[in-house]
């Protein structure tokens, strides 16, 4: 893709500026491509000593004539070539793509609040997304909803991976409840003890148990034969 093609298609649509151009470019994000005035007013020179495009001055109230400019039949079969070429997979090379491939790195709190940051974006412009009158613009919307779709999987697991390593730090042992406490009972006199839980406290304790009296047994009497 390149400026040249972009700037003809625009002026397919209609006469225009190089102001204008530009103004096109912005409004309509499906171009995927942007450019600035000084990038846009040089290649309009190109092409009009190419004869690609015509300059017509059209006198304005508010200033200086303005420079309107639109595409001859040698741009449009320009432009018709350069459509016809086949198509292929984009393959974009864009920072915030690779900045994704090392981001496992940070710590996950970290992640979570970028991704939440740029899911409210892309709901703001899906939300902006033209429904669609051209296949660029149907385009468009759908990666923005696929992207969508994507930080959304990306959250849950997150999410899902938080609650993981959470209880796997807080893991109870075989046989205790999520919640329950071990408390070691020790009997006085003797050095064993009793485990058991008490789900109502959140640390270990001790408890003292006080054994039972015995019960002393009379003694049999002795009865005469």
């Amino acid at each position: 893709m390149s400026l040249p093609h972009v700037l003809l298609g625009l002026l397919s649509r209609g006469a225009a500026s190089g102001w204008d151009l530009k103004s096109r470019m912005t409004r309509d994000p499906s171009l995927a491509w942007d450019a600035e005035l000084a990038q846009i007013y040089p290649v309009l020179k190109r092409l009009l000593r190419g004869g690609f495009v015509a300059l017509k001055r059209r006198r304005s109230s508010k200033g200086p004539a303005r420079r309107e400019y639109r595409v001859t039949p040698a741009g449009r079969r320009e432009l018709l070539d350069w459509l016809a070429e086949p198509l292929h997979p984009s393959t974009p090379r864009d920072a915030q793509l690779s900045r994704l491939a090392f981001f496992e790195r940070l710590a996950p709190e970290t992640r979570q609040a970028q991704l939440r940051s740029v899911r409210a974006l892309l709901v703001e412009r899906l939300k902006k997304a033209n429904p669609g009158t051209t296949a660029a613009r149907r385009r468009r919307r759908a990666l923005l909803a696929c992207e969508l779709g994507w930080l959304e999987d990306e959250l849950l697991l997150l999410s899902t991976e938080s609650i993981e390593h959470a209880g796997a730090r807080s893991e109870p042992s075989e046989g205790q409840a999520p919640n329950d406490v071990r408390i070691r009972i020790k009997l006085p006199g003797t050095g064993t003890g009793i485990d058991t839980m008490d789900s109502r406290n959140q640390k270990d304790r001790v408890v003292r148990v006080k054994p039972e009296p015995r019960k002393r047994i009379a003694p049999r009497k002795k009865t005469s034969p």
